[in-house]
């Protein structure tokens, strides 16, 4: 029997659902949700935590925010992954990890910012 391989390296953002996170674990993607201790600190310290980790963070769009803070940080990081749904329910969020999480590559990702909707994916690179 061949082992299960990883497909990404994820660290799950505070309000990340659980359910969504247990649907991407059980679909071979290896994650880490949000220690208690990290919970309501600012999304500079999420990307840098995530990044210690050697792990893309993923994130709802409502609740990230990018500024000049985070630019060098994203820019150094595995990237981040936000997902973009104006109903951050977990329905509606495995929805769309369903129909966009096998199209992710971590090469593609590192050191951007990933917005992922049901309909599209696009990458931007932070410039600083």
């Amino acid at each position: 029997m061949s082992p299960k391989l990883v497909r990404l390296k994820l660290y799950l953002d505070e309000n990340f659902p659980v359910p969504a996170g247990m649907f991407l674990k059980e679909n071979r993607h290896s994650v880490k949700f949000t220690e208690k201790f990290s919970k309501g600190k600012p999304d500079i310290y999420q990307v840098k935590a995530a990044t210690k980790q050697k792990r893309i963070l993923v994130s709802l769009d409502k609740d990230f925010k990018i500024n000049e803070s985070l630019t060098g940080v994203i820019n150094k990081s595995f990237g981040v992954i936000l997902i973009v749904c104006s109903q951050t329910d977990s329905e509606n969020i495995i929805r769309i990890l369903k129909k966009q999480m096998n199209f992710l590559n971590p090469k593609l990702i590192k050191g951007k910012v990933c917005r992922v909707s049901f309909d599209k994916i696009d990458f931007t690179k932070i410039k600083e």
